[in-house]
């Protein structure tokens, strides 16, 4: 509880020290006596914005303290806690030095302090009250969380309000996908041509080297079958070819290495010379058989050196690029051909949120009507106690139908919201014959 508050030259108050004991305290005075500026000293302590016009007329500074003893239990201790602060024997005292330079400076139990942890604080240790407070309650829907607090229904409004609130994000996201069809289509024929495109030429690493390699002998393949004739012509199939001089050499140095061992090196080298020769002809031969121009070769391959090109340009410059564009469009077709399965199972779920959202919303009415009649009856026992005999309290109760994309619930489709199905609103006939009216 606040048990004192200090005040030094803060607007017309020069210095005073206000007490406060236990139960109900009560300032009272005539006008201009000071009594609003004790609820300014009261907010500043709460972390009010300060402003230097409070200050005292020919004073530089001002100061607003308070004394607290904060009650057991209270979350007080812990605020202090987290803030690096502590109740000093058991008491907690909160000042403000308020200064015209705006200097400002906030201390708690003498330590400085943040006007963030004095609302905090505050949160804890007060709690402020208009005098225009008690109109509130002539606004139906303060009427309505009035009447929940009386039936103890609290719980069963918020477990209402967050049902309502998964169902209503549930149609939403079922309504986006199902808008997003039409451009989902657009897509998925996209991706599926893409996909083809791709799949039909199936790019393979080095490729388009090896094919243009292959252009190249067969653009010059007369050139290069001529040439290879007269290099076999050289090599092996003439009398006086490389591969039989190359021979007769070998087999007389054979011969000659029987009367002088140091030519058996040199018959050796031949020999493995011929061994390479051999190789060399066996190639170039096979090079010579594949080398006739084949004009329809030629057109094949063309036609896939462009077929790579048109690829490339479209989809990545190599190979490698390709295939991870084609990946992705891969993934992409997938999660659409999930697109029915995902709407389905969002409907399930839509269905089932409106199915328990409409059972707590009827549970719900039902609490409140009960609840309805017990404080019509109770609130007719207080009016007699006040000799309005004649006058008349109800609670009336009313259903809107929910439209076609809203929730209901009851047989009659009652709107659900947040709130649940009813609109709640006090009527009162103060007077013999008047009817009953809105709270006003």
């Amino acid at each position: 509880m606040l048990t004192e508050l200090r005040l030094r030259n803060l607007a017309v108050i020069e210095e005073v020290t206000v007490p406060f004991g236990p139960g109900l305290n009560v300032l009272s005075g005539e006008t201009g006596a000071g009594k609003s500026i004790v609820i300014d000293a009261l907010l500043l302590i709460v972390g009010a914005r300060a402003q230097p016009d409070l200050i005292r007329s020919g004073a530089e500074s001002a100061v607003v303290e308070a004394l607290f003893e904060p009650a057991p239990g209270s979350p007080v201790a812990g605020i202090l806690e987290a803030a690096g602060h502590a109740l000093l024997g058991g008491q907690l005292v909160i000042k403000r030095e308020l200064a015209r330079s705006g200097r400002h400076r906030v201390f708690v139990n003498d330590a400085p302090a943040t006007v963030g942890l004095l609302e905090r604080l505050g949160d804890a240790l007060v709690e402020l009250h208009g005098q225009h407070e008690h109109q509130r309650l002539m606004e139906p829907a303060r009427q309505l969380l009035l009447l929940d607090r009386f039936a103890g229904c609290e719980e069963r409004r918020d477990r209402l309000a967050e049902l309502v609130g998964r169902w209503d994000a549930t149609r939403r996201e079922l309504a986006s996908l199902r808008e997003e069809g039409r451009e989902r289509v657009r897509q998925e024929e996209l991706y599926r041509f893409q996909l083809s495109e791709i799949d039909a030429v199936r790019p393979r690493e080095g490729e388009e080297e090896d094919l243009r390699a292959e252009r190249r002998r067969l653009q010059h393949a007369e050139r290069i079958a001529a040439g290879l004739g007269e290099i076999m012509a050289l090599l092996y199939e003439d009398g006086q070819s490389a591969a039989a001089r190359l021979r007769r050499a070998a087999a007389l140095l054979r011969d000659l290495s029987a009367f002088d061992p140091e030519l058996a090196a040199p018959a050796e080298a031949l020999r493995e010379a011929e061994a390479y020769l051999e190789e060399a002809v066996g190639r170039t031969r096979g090079l010579r058989d594949r080398a006739p121009f084949d004009p329809g070769r030629m057109e094949e391959i063309d036609e896939r050196l462009d077929a790579l090109a048109k690829l490339r340009r479209k989809y990545g410059d190599t190979v490698a690029a390709m295939r991870a564009y084609r990946e992705e469009i891969a993934g992409v077709l997938d999660r659409l051909d999930r697109h029915e399965e995902i709407a389905a199972a969002l409907e399930r779920r839509l269905g089932g949120l409106a199915q328990d959202a409409a059972s707590e919303a009827l549970a719900l009415s039902e609490a409140r009507a009960e609840a309805a009649g017990r404080l019509e009856r109770l609130i007719q026992k207080e009016l007699r106690g006040l000799g309005m005999e004649p006058a008349r309290f109800r609670v009336a109760v009313r259903h809107d139908p929910a439209g076609p994309e809203e929730l209901g619930c009851g047989e009659a489709g009652w709107r659900v919201g947040p709130r649940g199905a009813d609109a709640v609103e006090f009527l009162l006939s103060a007077n013999p014959g008047e009817e009953l009216k809105p709270l006003a």
